[in-house]
């Protein structure tokens, strides 16, 4: 199933509602999904066979010298 039509499709339906008078509040079951789809994800991780501390570790470093280069560059971009 190709992804690319729901974001299409949605993209679409979104255009078509700005321009209406009432705004939709889609926060909550935008969140609900988010950690429905989360939780699913993690089921089907779970049900692989690895290493779940190298995995830890990788994720922790990726997560940190991503953090520390987005700081890096906003710190040089940064207009005063």
């Amino acid at each position: 199933m190709c992804i690319l039509i729901f974001l299409i499709i949605g993209f679409i339906i979104g255009w078509l509602l700005r321009k209406k008078r009432y705004k939709l509040n889609l926060t909550l079951s935008v969140n609900l999904l988010l950690f429905l789809l989360i939780f699913l994800m993690g089921v089907e991780v779970g049900k692989i066979k690895v290493n779940a501390f190298w995995i830890l570790g990788t994720s922790i470093l990726f997560a940190i010298t991503t953090i520390t280069g987005s700081l890096f560059i906003s710190f040089l971009i940064k207009k005063d």
